[in-house]
């Protein structure tokens, strides 16, 4: 079963949600407690859901492609999942894992961003609950993020390189600063344009201003 163009929506059933296209016809049988908005349907026909308080992801069929033990999981990308375990009352690790369970960023930093192509992550960070009444929002999200540091920046692959002050990111790239003058990485981390500008910035993938 796939849905190409979303019009199925989110049902509850004696407490419990599940999901149904837009003739009526129960596609995810509803057994989970709580679970991501159903437009994300047509993003990459995945789904984070909750059951008996941990999250996993089940694909357009409910069938189970990560576990359900994360304390969060909410989609960053069509096959991209920020999830979170908390170690401890205070303490928790995030990472970042594919929609076939594949880890891609290993759970070891406090929050974690994707911008186009590259992650984001902090080792240092605050958090707390969105609710205190229900578990996740729309997003599949359940905690909020403040206080952000110690950041290192990853490519899509997960191989941490770079880090310093990122200006920006874009085409592959990050426009970096470095004793008040600018430069330019790609995603493997090798400085294709030296930190020796006033002004930088990419206009295309191999094309700088």
């Amino acid at each position: 079963i796939r849905i190409e163009n979303s019009t199925a929506r989110e049902i509850t059933v004696d407490g419990k949600i599940g999901y149904e296209d837009k003739d009526g016809n129960i596609i995810i049988e509803p057994i989970f407690d709580e679970g991501e908005f159903s437009t994300s349907i047509s993003r990459g026909n995945n789904l984070s859901v909750l059951k008996n308080g941990k999250c996993g992801i089940i694909d357009i069929c409910g069938k189970l492609i990560v576990p359900f033990e994360y304390d969060e999981a909410y989609r960053l990308s069509n096959d991209l999942f920020f999830v979170r375990k908390n170690t401890d009352a205070d303490n928790w690790i995030v990472g970042v894992v594919r929609a076939d369970a594949t880890i891609v960023v290993p759970l070891q930093y406090q929050f974690i961003e994707y911008k186009e192509g590259f992650f984001r992550c902090y080792k240092k960070a605050s958090s707390k609950r969105i609710f205190s009444h229900c578990y996740m929002n729309t997003d599949g999200r359940i905690y909020e993020y403040s206080h952000l540091n110690n950041d290192v920046w990853l490519n899509r692959f997960g191989v941490p390189i770079y880090t310093g002050e990122v200006v920006s990111n874009t085409n592959n790239y990050l426009i970096v600063k470095e004793n008040d003058k600018l430069g330019a990485i790609n995603s493997n981390g090798e400085y294709t344009i030296q930190c020796i500008y006033d002004e930088l910035n990419t206009t295309s993938i191999y094309r700088f201003v």
